[in-house]
């Protein structure tokens, strides 16, 4: 019964590959009930062993039905690009890290937490996350194989391969290229890049 808000790709890039010790891109879906607004308060009973990571998402200005529309017309398709805060249930109950227990816990996906601002159409901006003032990591769009577009392409591709268009307004977060970060109550979690936003968080 949940109102889908969109898509992600997760494990895209070296960085969480590495950390999570799965060497290849995942796919899931975001729900209208787990979007957030910067300067939340969430309470962390409500989540399981919660980590972040700070990522570009893409809000879409039109549908896209044939994902090889992002190939000749991409700047079309994107109204903006967003730094947010991605959500997780940071949980494994294998013995060992495996794809499928990935795709079936929606890639540990949470909920994502939105900036404030309309961000911009900056495909290869810089994001640092901070936790509590102290500078966890930085790192560009870049990092991403391909970049932001090619992981829009990827999740179009699949998309489309479930019988599912992407759609005007659909969120789609592009993968992290840094990796989960965990969290804990009281915690005040900080995403800023130069061009596409400032989004914040604070565990209670």
């Amino acid at each position: 019964g949940e109102a889908i808000a969109g898509y992600k790709t997760g494990c895209v890039s070296l960085a969480v590959q590495r950390q999570l010790g799965i060497g290849h891109p995942v796919f899931g879906f975001l729900f209208q009930t787990e979007i957030f607004d910067s300067g939340v308060t969430l309470d962390s009973a409500c989540f399981e062993d919660l980590a972040i990571e700070g990522e570009f998402a893409v809000r879409l200005a039109e549908d896209v039905c044939d994902p090889g529309r992002l190939s000749h017309r991409p700047e079309s398709v994107i109204e903006a690009v967003l730094a947010v805060i991605e959500l997780h249930n940071n949980v494994f109950h294998g013995a060992t890290h495996r794809a499928q227990e990935l795709i079936a816990n929606n890639a540990l996906h949470a909920g994502v937490v939105l900036p404030s601002g309309s961000g911009s159409r900056d495909l290869g901006d810089r994001l640092s996350v901070f936790r509590n003032g102290a500078l966890l990591g930085t790192q560009t769009a870049a990092v991403v194989p391909g970049g932001i577009l090619a992981s829009l392409r990827s999740v179009a591709a699949h998309a489309a391969s479930q019988g599912r268009g992407l759609r005007r307004g659909d969120l789609v977060l592009t993968g992290s290229p840094l990796p989960l970060y965990p969290v804990a109550r009281g915690d005040a979690i900080v995403v800023q890049s130069a061009h596409c936003g400032e989004v914040q968080a604070r565990i209670s």
